[in-house]
């Protein structure tokens, strides 16, 4: 599959008779696909103004889903932990958007650890509302590219867009909270997403 002169999903010689080679290189196919349409949702999303609409809810719930649904592609030897504070408030949420910057969120951290490490996803009461935190214990990020990584289009990735942490950032503005990241490198980093509590902005 090409775009312009890029080349955007390898060619792979199958055959037939190689049951064994067809399946490793359909499960290559289906990893490529699944991240170009990633890359393709996160410009389509960018390039319209982020609407939510929020509706009161418990966030846990919310929380959950979105680690499970990365914890089907952690490595082995990477441990997710995930730990739920049961005395969250209610908050007014948009409960899809919300689930997509902890996933987005939760893959950065996964993809810091590289093939071993610790992911630790938490909530809790946090001025009334709530907080979700995301913590690595990584590489951490350098001191330089922490003053940049909310800008659209800069990345460190060799295959990312720069577009997945300013659509977060986008996102959590719409609920009325803020992201903050905190990192010493050669220490890991940790992202807080802070969340005012119902009727602290007025209705939605």
């Amino acid at each position: 599959l090409y775009h312009g002169d890029r080349l955007l999903l390898p060619v792979y010689p199958l055959s037939p008779d190689d049951p064994a080679k067809v399946q490793e290189y359909m499960g290559y196919v289906v990893h490529e696909t699944s991240r170009l349409t990633r890359m393709l949702t996160e410009v389509m999303e960018f390039s319209r103004p982020v609407r939510v609409k929020r509706e009161v809810q418990p966030l846990n719930p919310v929380v959950e889903r979105a680690v499970h649904v990365v914890k089907q592609q952690v490595p082995e030897e990477v441990t997710l932990t995930l730990t739920l504070d049961p005395e969250l408030p209610s908050l007014l949420l948009d409960s899809g958007s919300v689930e997509q910057v902890v996933i987005n969120l939760v893959r950065n951290a996964v993809e810091a650890v590289g093939e071993q490490g610790k992911v630790q996803v938490q909530t809790r009461v946090w001025n009334g509302g709530a907080a979700i935190v995301v913590e690595d214990d990584g590489p951490g990020i350098p001191e330089e590219t922490q003053a940049r990584i909310f800008e659209p289009f800069f990345t460190t990735k060799r295959q990312g867009n720069g577009l997945g942490l300013p659509i977060c950032r986008e996102i959590v503005a719409e609920h009325g909270g803020h992201i903050l990241l905190n990192s010493t490198p050669g220490r890991g980093a940790s992202f807080t997403v802070t969340l005012e509590a119902e009727g602290a902005n007025g209705n939605p």
